[in-house]
């Protein structure tokens, strides 16, 4: 397929696409306008659990196939998310105005199992993801590319740059609607668990800037803080301001990414990172 002879996205059937929120077709609903502006050969939806955990949460193929869904079952069983690339890369790219957008190669998966059991079986040998706290849960959309379809081009990478924002805001409003199956009623993170994991990232970060930090990675504001907590909204900015400041950080992305590492074995958190996508 030529993508240079694709439209910018804005897809023929968006009222299917909309009247499947909440569905069990919307994740094929979505692959199939996205083939629209961009060759899309899988997508896959992986939400991290108050454990820092990742799920399969949404996986198709285009046609008839079922790789996503095989894929997506072995990625969770094997626990592979511990070796994805994602979670640090959220850390190099600070940028909270959109979603997070990485382009990763399978060269760039450095734990060997993982990379054969998923990248090399099914054949795949790229992916874009984007990385976004929605649902109360932290996620990763990824669309991939398999040997058959050929790489990414640039100029595929530049329609997935621009519908990154609008496919981002369907799939969170999608499992906001959706039936919430019983594991993940588990999936958001208590502020006493989050509290827990903060605290070990700095013994000097004092007992309020655990607390406003764990709230926020929950997704609550500094005005939701603040009223939580009983203290005034600039308080809150100012504690959250050294608390990064003593972690050397300045995002949520960041802390999230410090967070997740935090889970992991030393070994597990300490791969080399791919580039992010080039959408020039």
């Amino acid at each position: 397929m030529d993508s240079h002879a694709m439209p910018p996205w804005g897809p023929s059937n968006f009222t299917d696409l909309i009247r499947a929120l909440g569905e069990p077709e919307f994740p094929r609903r979505l692959l199939e306008a996205l083939n629209e502006s961009a060759c899309i050969g899988h997508l896959a939806i992986i939400a991290f659990d108050s454990k820092l955990k990742g799920h399969s949460v949404a996986a198709e193929s285009t046609g008839l196939r079922t790789l996503a869904q095989t894929a997506g079952q072995i990625y969770e069983a094997a626990r592979f998310y511990r070796h994805d690339p994602s979670a640090a890369l959220i850390a190099t790219h600070p940028d909270q105005r959109r979603p997070l957008l990485f382009h990763l190669r399978a060269q760039d998966i450095t734990d060997a199992e993982y990379r054969v059991q998923i990248y090399e079986k099914f054949q795949l040998i790229e992916r874009v993801s984007m990385v976004e706290y929605f649902a109360g849960r932290w996620n990763t959309i990824s669309l991939y590319r398999d040997a058959e379809a050929g790489p990414f081009s640039k100029e595929d990478l530049r329609r997935i740059n621009e519908f990154a924002e609008p496919m981002a805001a369907l799939v969170a409003k999608h499992f906001a609607l959706a039936p919430v199956p019983d594991w993940q009623r588990e999936t958001h993170p208590s502020v006493e668990q989050l509290e827990d994991i903060v605290r070990g990232l700095d013994p000097a970060l004092t007992p309020r800037q655990v607390q406003v930090c764990a709230r926020a990675l929950t997704g609550m504001t500094n005005t939701a803080i603040g009223l939580d907590l009983g203290v005034q909204v600039p308080t809150v900015a100012t504690l959250r301001a050294r608390a990064y400041t003593a972690l050397n950080i300045s995002s949520l992305n960041e802390l999230f990414a410090l967070c997740l590492a935090r889970t992991l074995p030393p070994t597990e958190s300490a791969h080399e990172t791919p580039k992010a996508a080039d959408h020039r």
